[in-house]
């Protein structure tokens, strides 16, 4: 498979759906492929809030729609902003936030996701909670 990504659409408590986006590490010859590690899963009020800019994203790697119980493999560009935009919407509560950071990552270029995602990802906890803020920061002040 050449995804790196894959985003499962599971059920959640209250007839809610939740995202799971897991991330494949790199194949490598030789080595049989290894299980993808979930990255981050999003429900509830960031999944309502953010739908129209989730769909935007998805329509890029020609998803038109997804069910409870769908499992699809996602392009590297895709995967990345979808992390990023999971990532800065997950503890939001606001509709007026998340759908102005929302709007914000679609925009982005491909490069800015990549360097946000490797910025939230990467390093010590502390290092990680900061980088989040601080795009949140940078797209929607708080």
């Amino acid at each position: 498979m050449n995804d790196a990504f894959e985003l499962r659409v599971q059920p959640h408590r209250n007839n809610e759906i939740k995202y799971v986006l897991l991330q494949r590490p790199p194949y490598r010859r030789g080595e049989t492929e290894a299980e993808p590690k979930e990255l981050v899963s999003i429900w509830g009020p960031p999944v309502h809030f953010a739908q129209e800019a989730i769909a935007s994203v998805l329509r890029e790697a020609g998803i038109v729609c997804l069910r409870v119980g769908d499992s699809v493999g996602l392009n590297e560009a895709v995967g990345t902003r979808l992390a990023v935009l999971f990532f800065a919407i997950k503890p939001l509560r606001k509709l007026g936030r998340i759908r102005q950071i929302a709007e914000e990552i679609v925009q982005m270029t491909p490069e800015a996701t990549y360097f946000w995602l490797g910025r939230i990802v990467n390093g010590e906890a502390r290092d990680r909670a900061r980088a989040k803020r601080a795009l949140r920061i940078l797209l929607a002040d708080e």
